[in-house]
């Protein structure tokens, strides 16, 4: 575990790096009215993620337990099962947004005027179509979370940054700013490593469990879609805690304040990214030690992270009172961030850190009924009240919204994870 946690650090440490180089790179190649109009592009992308039901977290569990009991013939079932369930759903999705997409105004659903919205439509279904291929092929990075190395997962995602940042750096340095070359780089990169990675994963490491015809059984499909929906549920509130605000900022003000809301977010996002390395090994941790019934277990490694969450808070501080002069260092004078814009986000930040210290440790003991009701109530009043707040506050309003709803699981989830631990949990507590 503390051998991933290292390698997590230095992977995701690049992914952060190249992140933050990436945004004034991006910036000066396009500007900042045309990089809002691919974020909000990008979150609107994200939201195909949303359509397998769950599915990945599903076989994140139940590959665990697999791997766990040593089940390997259980484990390629499993793997098959999932990418035949996720290439059936995203071929009957990508059907359908084929018919519809030339009848769709992207120009008035991101809300801009730029130069470059005239070939939307076009960009809009290339980048559809390779965040398709994504959609089935991440199930590789799922297969090595569950076997508790999600270093290799997140070396994914860095050389997928770092491939990104070395053709943003040369269409900078040969081509004017185009939305279109911006949009195939981001969308097809990933895709294309994703692809690399199955083919030589599953032709060496993993090839026991490589997906095939004859390993599929719909029986497993079941036990994934039951318990995929309710992550599916999960995703939902999840995602609307974020990718939804890219959007209403761009209804509720313009493309230019999504370059400003994502500056600010990225800035404090730094923050869950690092804490998110050291606590993603608790979700398939806790499927084994739950399995043995190691209460011991959890209760050190709950002394052992807030601990961490006390660093930091007080990182978190140094991070607010240097934003001003990390804006200015970090992207010059082309975009201003506000301060208090710094503070919610930051504070947003902690929030969503402390609460994640829980829940990924009841995603992997598998009691998320608490969890799912929570998420209800955040997909029925995060966007409303971003909305409200952000229209009497302005840009900040849209992020307190945001802190609102996930103040709720800052405080549920430690008292089910204590009623659980001491095997007090009745009712909902412990489903």
């Amino acid at each position: 575990m503390q051998k991933n946690i290292i390698f997590s650090l230095l992977f995701k440490g690049i992914s952060i790096l190249t992140s933050l180089i990436l945004v004034p790179m991006t910036l000066n190649y396009l500007n900042p009215t045309e990089y809002g109009v691919w974020l909000t592009l990008g979150s609107i992308m994200t939201w195909i993620t949303l359509f397998d039901i769950g599915l990945g977290n599903g076989l994140r569990n139940k590959l665990t337990e697999a791997f766990s009991n040593g089940d390997i013939v259980k484990a390629k079932s499993l793997v098959s099962t999932t990418f035949a369930l996720l290439t059936i759903i995203i071929g009957i999705f990508l059907f359908f947004f084929l018919i519809i997409n030339p009848f769709l105004d992207w120009s008035v659903i991101l809300n801009t005027t730029a130069e470059s919205s005239k070939n939307l439509s076009k960009i809009v279904l290339i980048v559809f179509v390779f965040f398709s291929f994504q959609f089935v092929l991440k199930t590789v990075g799922t297969i090595f979370i569950s076997d508790q190395k999600p270093a290799a997962n997140d070396f994914l995602g860095a050389i997928s940054s770092l491939l990104s940042l070395i053709v943003i750096y040369i269409l900078s340095k040969f081509t004017s700013g185009s939305l279109l070359y911006v949009a195939i780089t981001f969308s097809s990169l990933p895709a294309l490593v994703f692809l690399v990675t199955c083919f030589f994963v599953f032709n060496h490491r993993y090839d026991s469990i490589k997906p095939s015809v004859q390993s599929i059984d719909w029986s497993y499909g079941k036990d994934l879609m039951n318990l995929g929906v309710q992550f599916f549920i999960l995703q939902i509130g999840g995602l609307i805690l974020y990718f939804t605000s890219n959007i209403i900022v761009a209804q509720l003000f313009s493309p230019y304040d999504v370059t400003v809301y994502n500056i600010a977010y990225k800035y404090a996002n730094i923050i869950s990214m690092v804490c998110i390395i050291i606590i993603t090994p608790l979700w398939s941790s806790s499927t084994d030690a739950y399995q043995q019934n190691d209460w011991k277990w959890f209760k050190n490694i709950e002394k052992k992270m807030l601990k961490v969450y006390v660093l930091v808070f007080f990182v978190a501080l140094i991070l607010l009172f240097a934003s001003s002069w990390f804006y200015k260092f970090w992207i010059g004078d082309s975009v201003s961030i506000p301060f208090k814009l710094s503070l919610i986000m930051i504070i947003y930040n902690l929030c969503f850190v402390f609460s994640s210290i829980y829940i990924y440790i009841l995603n992997g003991i598998g009691k998320i009924r608490l969890q799912l009701w929570s998420s209800v109530i955040e997909i029925i009043f995060t966007i409303p009240l971003c909305i409200l707040f952000g229209k009497i506050v302005g840009i900040e309003g849209v992020v307190l919204g945001m802190v609102v709803m996930i103040l709720f699981r800052c405080i549920w989830a430690p008292i089910q994870f204590k009623r659980i631990i001491t095997e007090k949990a009745i009712g909902i507590w412990n489903k």
